[in-house]
């Protein structure tokens, strides 16, 4: 799917002497606002460097930025990330991070007391209440350390830090690309945290990147969100789906589920707007009446007393968004935030060689007329190499909401992979003779007409791309997969989990036009989907003369 993100460029990377629009807080990087097609390459010019946004919309999207060039003013300054430090009515000191889209207020202790929704003017934290809040639990199973959490353990929890130093809270970035704040804390005697929370200029997600120190001794750490919500259950995502989840104890079956394991977001919604919590690496989550609570760390001593020990790293993200989880995109949200754009250096430039297969048809000697099998478009990494979208009007995304930092696709396109080997089945003449495994096996010769391009071999590998996809929103529709002309499929089956074309289904149409490939794939609820794409053969054919 199509994504607008903030990327950090090394400063190695750039010219000597050049000036950017904003350097990260220790210096190293250059952040630049990117708006990138899937699956493909976004080249980085001078000039985005420069202005601080590449290949995207981030300012032209904006009416304020519109009026403000039309005045020659700097769009950034209405639609960048500011971050400002205050006092409040009652004195307190105050951090405020905003952009277009949301404004966070961390108090002193870097603890989330505002989230205000700009677009929807909603306010998601309840009133004499804070997020982000850091809670130790007493963490001793009954039977199996490193297994097992029994529900008494929420009964003895208490907040981190208690007794010990404030946390120092220090501002790193101030913005216009990207705001960062910073926060140091004694969670115990022996373990500490520093985080950094920060807010980009095209995006409502609001990022904490942490690293804990932790020697603790069963005792579990967890961070806690409340908010104005009010749902009867809550989602969470599983491999190729999601599942709800009661947010009460009203039965002893309810009572029983006070933790659920999770993959990459849970979310809170009610009718109209809810809050996902991403994750990059944590599966523990709970959600109990308006709080939303993730097991961060656990420290059992069986069978490992040095379990989880030591230093980590680890990420989470608050999205605020409109209408229900799916109609948000709260699966790619999630996807986009456990990989993120990575920029890399350009390629040297190499010089043009013959491909194999006519170096393979040149040392075949005289006496052979070499045929080439045309070839179809270059490869151009700058070109999705597959996209998906809706075939036709869908209803999931139907409603109206403000232009997000990226677009959700009805399918996920999770696998792209060469096929594997077929599985062989013994047969009863196979189980009866012996088989000697001491010699390899005699090819027979190849005939006049063999293939000496490698693509041409008859492996299961040879001319065939394996794509694994789901529906993550639990919907039904038609989606359309996409890919570049360069990319000469020949045609589409559909498989099973083993790779095997399922003969019963009819070979699905491949529609070709001016930008390349297309095929429709009708989807169900949380359905998983397999197609093998057989390409166009290219190589040099061997003919004997």
């Amino acid at each position: 799917f199509r994504r607008r993100e903030v990327v950090s460029v090394p400063v190695e990377m750039l010219p000597p002497g050049m000036a950017v629009r904003q350097l990260s807080d220790d210096g190293t990087a250059a952040l630049v606002v990117v708006d990138a097609p899937p699956l493909s390459i976004t080249r980085l010019l001078t000039e985005d460097l420069l202005t601080g946004y590449g290949n995207s919309t981030a300012a032209e999207d904006s009416a304020a930025a519109a009026a403000a060039s039309a005045i020659g003013g700097d769009p950034w300054g209405y639609v960048g990330a500011t971050l400002l430090c205050g006092t409040n009515h009652k004195g307190r000191v105050e951090y405020v991070m905003q952009n277009s889209l949301i404004r966070a207020v961390f108090d002193s202790a870097g603890r989330l007391v505002s989230l205000y929704d700009i677009a929807w003017r909603r306010e998601l934290v309840p009133d004499s209440a804070a997020g982000n809040v850091f809670m130790l639990y007493e963490d001793i199973p009954l039977f199996w350390d490193a297994w097992d959490i029994e529900v008494y353990h929420l009964e003895k929890g208490s907040p981190a830090g208690r007794g010990l130093p404030p946390p120092k809270v220090t501002i790193l970035e101030y913005g216009p690309v990207r705001c960062r704040l910073g926060v140091e804390a004694q969670l115990t005697q022996g373990s500490s945290i520093r985080q950094t929370i920060s807010l980009t200029a095209v995006s409502a997600r609001l990022d904490f990147h942490c690293e804990i120190v932790w020697a603790e001794n069963r005792t579990a750490l967890k961070v806690e969100f409340p908010w104005l919500l009010d749902a009867p259950a809550a989602s969470y995502e599983v491999q190729y789906g999601a599942v709800e989840r009661p947010t009460h104890t009203n039965t002893s079956w309810d009572w029983a589920r006070f933790e659920v394991c999770a993959h990459k977001w849970a979310d809170l919604s009610e009718p109209g707007y809810g809050v996902a919590l991403l994750n990059d690496c944590k599966y523990g989550h709970a959600t109990y009446g308006n709080v939303m609570r993730l097991t961060l760390l656990r420290s059992p001593k069986a069978p490992d007393r040095l379990t989880d020990m030591g230093t980590h790293v680890l990420r989470y993200a608050l999205l605020p968004h409109a209408l229900g989880w799916a109609a948000a995109g709260v699966p790619a949200h999630g996807w986009a935030f456990n990989a993120p754009l990575r920029v890399i250096r350009p390629p040297p430039q190499r010089q043009q060689t013959p491909p194999a297969a006519a170096v393979a048809a040149a040392a075949a000697g005289p006496g052979i007329t070499r045929t080439r099998v045309a070839a179809g478009p270059a490869y151009d990494p700058t070109q999705p190499m597959f996209c998906i979208t809706s075939a036709g009007p869908n209803p999931l995304f139907a409603a109206a909401a403000p232009p997000g930092p990226l677009s959700p696709p009805p399918l996920i396109l999770d696998t792209i992979k060469l096929p594997e080997p077929p599985l062989q089945t013994l047969t009863k003449k196979h189980m009866q003779t012996p088989v000697c495994t001491t010699q390899p096996p005699q090819l027979p010769p190849p005939g006049p007409n063999a293939a000496l391009s490698p693509l041409e071999d008859e492996t299961p590998a040879a001319g065939a791309l394996v794509l694994r996809l789901y529906e993550p929103h639990g919907a039904r529709g038609i989606g359309r997969l996409r890919w570049p002309s360069w990319l000469r499929v020949s045609h589409v089956k559909t498989c099973n989990l083993l790779e095997d074309d399922q003969e019963e289904d009819a070979e699905t149409v491949v529609q070709w036009g001016d930008a390349g490939g297309s095929i429709d794939v009708p989807y169900g609820p949380y359905k998983v989907i397999t197609l093998k794409l057989y390409l166009e053969q290219e190589g040099v054919r061997a003919v004997s003369g």
